[in-house]
């Protein structure tokens, strides 16, 4: 693997998870986010113009499982700028405006039905012609994509996964939108407040948070580190608040043992399995 790219996704998933934390307003979020992931790009594409990979198999990787998860980003946060600015003031009409958007999305799948097939079934037999770069330039639906199609940079579909990563996320992000609507047209009822309660410390809850985030094991990894903190501590009573990167730097600084928290409650149930 190159020794520039496999940094560079790594780097690119810390600073846009910090950005994700950085606002509660999600419109000067998707700004922010936007104007980095444009500059990331110009970065990668730097790079990639020169670039010769090692073999087949890792070109294909690259524009099959890498650089979709860059524009996927993109798609997404410029699909929720767009609708969030556009939003109407009216409870109803907002309902009707993100079923419109699911509808887009609808569309668009069954338009591509075929390919979305093949990628969803893990199918590779057309893998070469996909993601391989070619001097031939297809034939591309989306006409902002294809006036900045450059056969260095891309690949026939590569951009397509990267709309399917994206509308996956939107699909979750406008059903959600259209369940809190929902809920408030029908009678509201008193919320059944939690039992339990965090008694550790809050450097301790950060480490839980950001380690159960970064282990891809809520919604297959495509949740926000910022749901995800949220959630949890309405689940154990902590009050949230958006200076949560702040303690995951402190948690960074340390020089000896920066996940201390977590290695005690591995300590702890291993030993309590060996006496059982």
């Amino acid at each position: 693997m190159s020794q520039f790219y496999m940094p560079f996704f790594n780097d690119f998933e810390k600073e846009l998870n910090t950005l994700m934390m950085s606002s509660d307003n999600i419109i000067n979020v998707a700004k922010s986010i936007i104007s980095f992931i444009e500059r990331k790009f110009e970065d990668l594409n730097n790079w990639l113009r020169n670039h010769i990979f090692k073999c087949t198999e890792e070109e294909i990787y690259f524009f099959k499982c890498l650089k979709p998860k860059l524009i996927s980003k993109l798609i997404y946060y410029k699909a929720i700028l767009n609708i969030e600015s556009e939003a109407p003031v009216s409870k109803k009409q907002t309902k009707k405006h993100y079923e419109k958007a699911l509808h887009k999305i609808y569309q668009y799948s069954k338009k591509n039905k075929e390919f979305y097939s093949y990628y969803r079934s893990g199918l590779t037999y057309k893998d070469i012609d996909y993601f391989i770069r070619s001097e031939h330039k297809p034939k591309l639906d989306d006409d902002c994509f294809a006036l900045h199609y450059d056969t260095r940079l891309c690949t026939e579909k590569y951009f397509e996964v990267g709309k399917i990563l994206a509308n996956d996320l939107l699909i979750k992000y406008y059903e959600n939108k259209i369940e809190v609507l929902e809920q408030k047209y029908t009678t509201i009822q008193p919320e059944l407040k939690s039992n339990l309660n965090w008694t550790g410390s809050k450097f301790d809850l950060i480490e839980l948070i950001y380690a159960l985030h970064n282990q891809k094991v809520i919604n297959d990894g495509n949740a926000d580190l910022k749901e995800v903190a949220q959630q949890l501590c309405k689940i154990l009573n902590v009050e949230y608040n958006d200076n949560m990167y702040r303690y995951y730097h402190d948690i960074k600084r340390r020089k000896t043992n920066k996940t201390k928290f977590l290695q005690s409650m591995t300590d702890n149930l291993n030993q309590k399995l060996e006496q059982e």
